[in-house]
């Protein structure tokens, strides 16, 4: 199926893209691209992913928000993934290439926290060793892999919050 396109605030960088599979979905995955919050970088990164997970049988909501250049940075990135990802929803899984390794470490607690709410699992895919996430913010790393550069660590929810 096509991805269908639905917008979460007014700028123009506010939307997100849909992919259905055919028949009933197994789960709901999310998709945060990475791009170092770049102007230049948007969910067309995302889209093959999100075309093969709902291949697998898998709904993929592939959220695009506004990058540096674009307006966004800190914290209005990050106040576009709580808005169009995080309120009111809940995913099988989470897979975030998003630039989490930028963020404030006072303020990544908060951030699991608030994934491990809306979330069963969480794959983060960098080529950084930052973040871990600890076990008080909601995860419990699963598994962890090093291809070349890249690293993906995958975590699974505490189960904080209410589902």
């Amino acid at each position: 199926m096509q991805p269908v396109s639905y917008r979460y605030g007014s700028d123009p960088a506010q939307f997100g893209e849909l992919t259905l599979p055919d028949g009933r979905a197994l789960g709901t995955v999310v998709v945060l691209h990475g791009g170092f919050w770049g102007a230049r970088y948007d969910l067309s990164l995302g889209r093959p992913l999100a075309a093969d997970l709902a291949a697998r049988g898998y709904a993929a909501w592939n959220l695009e928000y506004r990058r540096s250049g674009n307006g966004g940075g800190w914290p209005a990135t990050f106040e576009d993934v709580a808005a169009g990802a995080l309120a009111g929803r809940h995913y099988t899984l989470t897979v975030c290439s998003f630039a989490l390794h930028l963020a404030d470490v006072s303020r990544l607690p908060l951030l699991a926290w608030q994934l491990a709410t809306v979330s069963d699992a969480l794959l983060i895919v960098t080529p950084h060793k930052r973040p871990v996430l600890r076990p008080e913010w909601g995860w419990e790393l699963v598994d962890e892999v090093l291809i070349d550069r890249v690293r993906g660590r995958c975590y699974r929810s505490g189960g904080v919050g209410e589902r």
